[in-house]
């Protein structure tokens, strides 16, 4: 949930308890410390609060308490604790572009680095580019047929079996390799080669542009951290 979201419920929790009666007041103060007891994150308290004050100001009108609304602060704070984490989807364009991001952060490093120890060139950036985001692809296409049923609350039953799955490997490999090598065929007056300084500049870049969206679009999951 974004932080502007955060915020408003927090402010419209407030208005809320205000509302209460002392006895319900004094119940959310035992609930919140109880919760901050449990380790309870901050977004989980917040949201569970944003649920139950609404429906304690408007049934406390007819004298209904809290506890008999809720259970006792134990009883509520297990049903909030063991809550599932709602985990959101992320579209094929999202994860395609947070793989391509870390491949090219991978692979620009590897263009610097692996000269200095082996006979070898850099690698161009058009072979970068193109090398990042065929894999990002190739990457999603295996989380889509294979990994994705690894998630909880997945239906595993739906996963490929290890023959199947071995074989959607290959032919994502393959077509990654494909556009990867292949790229390395573009002549060298289009696919520049640039000073190691700027493509480590880049490489890092890709990495922290990948933790910002990853950040901003919740994204919890990859192939790469499945």
């Amino acid at each position: 949930m974004e932080a502007q979201e955060l915020r408003a419920l927090i402010e419209k929790n407030l208005e809320l308890e205000e509302k209460l009666t002392k006895k319900n007041q004094q119940y959310i103060f035992d609930l919140r410390k109880a919760m901050n007891g449990a380790n309870v994150s901050d977004e989980k308290q917040i949201t569970a609060l944003a649920d139950m004050l609404p429906q304690l100001v408007e049934t406390q009108k007819t004298g209904q308490t809290a506890r008999q609304l809720f259970g006792t602060v134990t009883e509520r704070l297990e049903l909030i604790a063991n809550e599932p984490v709602e985990v959101k989807e992320v579209g094929m364009k999202e994860m395609v572009i947070d793989n391509s991001l870390l491949l090219f952060a991978l692979l620009g490093v590897m263009s610097v680095v692996m000269p200095m120890f082996l006979n070898g060139q850099p690698q161009g950036i058009l072979t970068l580019i193109i090398g990042s985001i065929s894999g990002g692809v190739a990457f999603y296409y295996l989380y889509n047929k294979v990994y994705q049923y690894d998630r909880p609350g997945a239906d595993r039953s739906q996963k490929p079996g290890a023959g199947k799955t071995f074989a959607i490997s290959m032919l994502a490999m393959l077509g990654w390799s494909v556009f990867f090598i292949g790229s390395m065929l573009i002549p060298g007056s289009i696919n520049v080669v640039l000073q190691p300084v700027i493509t480590l500049i880049l490489s890092v870049g890709a990495y922290l542009l990948r933790r910002y969206l990853r950040k901003k679009n919740n994204i919890m999951t990859n192939m790469f951290s499945r």
